[in-house]
């Protein structure tokens, strides 16, 4: 088995457009089901939590922030963060942040999926009278 972290970047979107950002949660364990989920982007990983560029924080309940879609009782579980233009419009064009998502069952179990965490990096609006 390989140490290599799989990450996953976000790239090709544009600054100051909503953004949705959908990852599913595999290997949930069983008898547990997402309760809380987190997104943070930061200019520098070492930066602390309070420095973020942009923090969500969802539950199961229907938010404008997002919403866990699938608590993952089966196992698996879908988490969706929305990013309003008053978020994205905040990541400078061409600057590559760092961004992850963490999950926290019903338990309390916290865990950072190796494919919910990587790089991101917004492009300039073009059209500019929307």
């Amino acid at each position: 088995m390989s140490d290599e972290k799989k990450e996953t970047h976000i790239r090709n979107r544009v600054a100051g457009d909503n953004w949705t950002i959908r990852l599913t949660v595999v290997d949930i364990p069983v008898g547990q089901t997402l309760a809380q989920a987190w997104f943070t982007v930061k200019r520098n990983l070492d930066d602390l939590d309070s420095a973020a560029i942009v923090q969500k924080i969802i539950t199961s309940a229907p938010a404008a922030d997002g919403q866990i879609e699938d608590t993952g009782s089966d196992g698996t579980g879908v988490i969706k963060f929305t990013l309003a233009p008053e978020d994205t419009e905040l990541f400078d064009h061409h600057v590559v942040y760092v961004w992850d998502a963490q999950v926290e069952t019903n338990i309390g179990i916290i865990n950072t999926p190796d494919y919910a965490r990587g790089t991101l990096k917004a492009e300039p609006q073009i059209t500019q009278s929307s």
